[in-house]
């Protein structure tokens, strides 16, 4: 008797999984009249056969060949693309005595075709891809030299650092009595802490600022650290800017401003209002203060600018008001075949006090700073912010399309009485809020005038408060 394989053919939903999924012509019947079908591939994972053969797997073993190059000769490897002792001894053609080291030298002459003279840790192909990215750019510091243009004077790419001062304040003592050192106060780039230089009863008391925290230690933000503390330092011999006492890296230390901030004053003085001869005597000095900073070199051709004056940046110190917070300004160059000054431009303006070329974007100068001159005096006079009651973007739309200056409250438009007024008002609306950059008058202009004026009309020959 002869016993027979029972076999039953799976129903037609099934067909194909019993099939093992192939076509009929990849089928074939065994001598025990038994069904056997191929199955075909799929799709994916022919892709996933193709990338493995093709790519995966020949990329893994170029890496592992690499790293047996890498390491064929003894020596660190952490900074660089091959070991030091390499790098050291491959000048000379056929410097290696065995196959392996021969290796190792046409490894490193075609890698050696790729690197960028200028950052032999970067190929030039890593270089271009970073040179293109916004990041790179936007963290860099603004370059002094372009194809026109040169720095005015060598000091603009000096600094002075002076760690040893900085280092060996110590801050031992705050352990013992915390209240010797805490936050002051903060902005867009530092935080100001208030430190006590001695114990008491010496008691002396100076600011260190520091970048504030999660602020990104770029080679932009360094540089803005260096702009701020080198004006401070070039410009000690002037009363109305604030000092420094010391900078290392990122910190710098700074007289306290023991009577706060001009706006601090004026926001004071809403209840009771601030007297005219306050209004003359603040609006002089700050005048007198962008004056000396636009002469910093003592030529009177600005070679800085501020770019980011208010009230704020002016500081009670030994009682007068000082101008500081440089490190939003701009060392300006010159033409090197005309000697004449170049423009600069400045991507992101914020607020509503800057000037019409920088709401749309043109080409600047040491005038935008006299604009917002008149944008602080403007909050000394009223006690109110340009453009108040205006959104942002409303009032800087206005401002870039038809150079508009901002309205004066009612109450300042009818004071023809007042002579005060009547000056400031001069002041902002024929020298400072002019909309042509060369009409404008220069911060020596304005505090000149400011100076003799008070002096001869109101007998006001001290600006101390």
């Amino acid at each position: 008797m002869i016993h027979r394989r029972h076999t039953s053919s799976p129903p037609p939903s099934r067909q194909r999984d019993y099939n093992g999924g192939g076509d009929p012509e990849n089928c074939t019947t065994g001598n025990n009249s038994t069904r056997t079908c191929k199955a075909n591939p799929s799709p994916r994972r022919q892709s996933f056969k193709r990338y493995a053969l093709g790519v995966a797997i020949p990329a893994f073993i170029w890496v592992v060949y690499d790293m047996r190059l890498l390491h064929s000769r003894s020596g660190p490897t952490p900074m660089y693309p091959f070991p030091r002792t390499v790098r050291m001894n491959r000048d000379m053609p056929g410097a290696g005595s065995t196959e392996s080291d021969n290796r190792v030298d046409r490894q490193w002459r075609r890698r050696q075709r790729k690197l960028d003279p200028e950052d032999v840790m970067q190929t030039a192909s890593h270089r271009k891809a970073l040179a293109d990215s916004h990041d790179y750019d936007h963290n860099r510091r603004d370059s002094l030299w372009s194809e026109d243009c040169e720095p005015m004077h060598s000091w603009q790419e000096a600094l002075f650092p002076s760690c040893s001062v900085v280092h060996e304040m110590g801050l031992g003592h705050v352990r013992q009595n915390p209240k010797l050192f805490w936050s002051l106060n903060d902005g867009g780039y530092n935080q100001v802490f208030l430190f006590h230089l001695d114990l008491a009863p010496s008691g002396e008391q100076i600011v260190l600022k520091v970048l504030k925290y999660g602020t990104e230690h770029t080679d932009r933000n360094f540089d803005r650290v260096r702009r701020d503390v080198l004006i401070s330092e070039r410009l000690t011999r002037s009363q109305y800017v604030v000092d420094v006492l010391g900078h290392c890296g990122l910190s710098q230390l700074a007289p306290l401003g023991v009577g706060g901030t001009m706006s601090q004053l004026i926001d004071n003085s809403e209840d009771e209002e601030m007297d005219d001869t306050t209004k003359l005597k603040l609006a002089t000095v700050a005048a007198l203060g962008l004056a000396d900073l636009h002469n910093i070199d003592g030529d009177g051709v600005p070679s800085v600018t501020h770019g980011d004056l208010k009230n704020n940046q002016y500081m009670m110190v030994d009682g007068t008001y000082k101008l500081g917070d440089f490190n939003r300004g701009r060392f300006l160059r010159k033409n090197r075949e005309s000697g004449e000054p170049c423009s600069y431009t400045i991507g992101k303006n914020d607020a509503k006090y800057r000037s019409p070329e920088e709401y749309r974007y043109d080409e600047l100068t040491a005038k935008i700073d006299v604009w917002a001159l008149g944008s602080t005096i403007f909050r000394i006079l009223t006690g109110e912010t340009v453009w108040h009651g205006y959104k942002t973007k409303k009032a800087q739309k206005k401002i870039a399309s038809t150079n508009a200056a901002p309205p004066l409250p009612d109450e300042f438009q009818d004071s023809s009485n007042n002579g005060i007024h009547n000056l400031l008002r001069e002041v902002m609306y024929k020298m400072c809020f002019v909309g042509d950059p060369e009409k404008r008058a220069s911060a020596q202009e304005v505090a000149d005038f400011l100076k003799e004026k008070a002096a001869k009309d109101f007998g006001i020959e001290s600006f101390e408060l």
